[in-house]
């Protein structure tokens, strides 16, 4: 399967070749994850704004998880890479933002993708 072909229903809007720098690393990587243990990292952030236009919102404000999803979708156009998956040895730099969000429910997780984001 080529790269082109994993994702032929989300536009493409690059598929680099790697390096042979970013092949190794891409490789390191991948024998380390299944080898380590998943970590995470936590910031604390100002949402006062965000807070506010949600009170001033009233009964018809969204949630924080909503305001981040926003921020999140304006900002990937600007970082291609974050936008992108390793497929082989290219990198696939997706034109269009597909952006989901895990929720955890009583039986499980629902993920819910706003495609073209």
């Amino acid at each position: 399967m080529s790269a082109e072909d994993t994702h032929r229903s989300i536009p493409i809007k690059q598929v680099m070749p790697l390096g042979r720098v970013r092949k190794m690393m891409a490789q390191s990587m991948q024998a380390s994850v299944q080898r380590a243990a998943l970590s995470q990292v936590t910031r604390e952030m100002d949402l006062s704004a965000v807070q506010a236009a949600r009170a001033a919102a009233g009964e018809q404000r969204h949630s924080l998880n909503t305001y981040i999803m926003a921020a999140v979708a304006r900002t990937l156009p600007n970082h291609p890479l974050l936008n992108a998956e390793l497929v082989d040895d290219k990198v696939v730099v997706f034109d269009a933002v597909n952006l989901g969000m895990a929720v955890a429910v009583n039986d499980g997780l629902v993920v819910t993708v706003v495609r073209d984001a």
